[in-house]
């Protein structure tokens, strides 16, 4: 995959779906190539390229960002660390749009300029 991923080579890796290795066995994760979504229940979510893996993953719900060290815990209490800015990749989007509404959900809004723009502030 790499940087030059492409939707196509996404919207095909999603029929691969599978679920993350449990938090004990994978506590942090870099993400690269990222975006959050809030959705219409209010909930938001991460969705990226793992750095170890090059895999796209749509995490559980975003609980807590801590901007000042670029961190993202989720619902599983997983730690994800944002690895540069949010990524305009359409491929990004459609896949976090078709994970979540196949668990009933929709996307409301892109929350990734604010919460890295909260991060631009605390690095200044």
């Amino acid at each position: 995959m790499g940087q030059t991923m492409s939707t196509r080579s996404v919207a095909f890796d999603l029929v691969r779906v599978r679920p993350a290795p449990i938090v004990a066995d994978q506590p942090r994760v870099i993400i690269t190539r990222w975006r959050i979504y809030q959705c219409c229940d209010g909930e938001r979510y991460l969705a990226g390229i793992i750095a170890q893996t090059d895999r796209l993953r749509v995490t559980t719900a975003v609980t807590q960002v801590i901007a000042a060290y670029r961190i993202v815990v989720t619902a599983s209490g997983r730690l994800y660390e944002l690895n540069g800015p949010p990524a305009d990749c359409d491929a990004i989007q459609m896949v976090a749009m078709t994970h979540l509404a196949g668990s009933g959900r929709m996307i409301l809004h892109d929350s990734s300029g604010s919460v890295w723009h909260s991060i631009e502030q605390l690095s200044r």
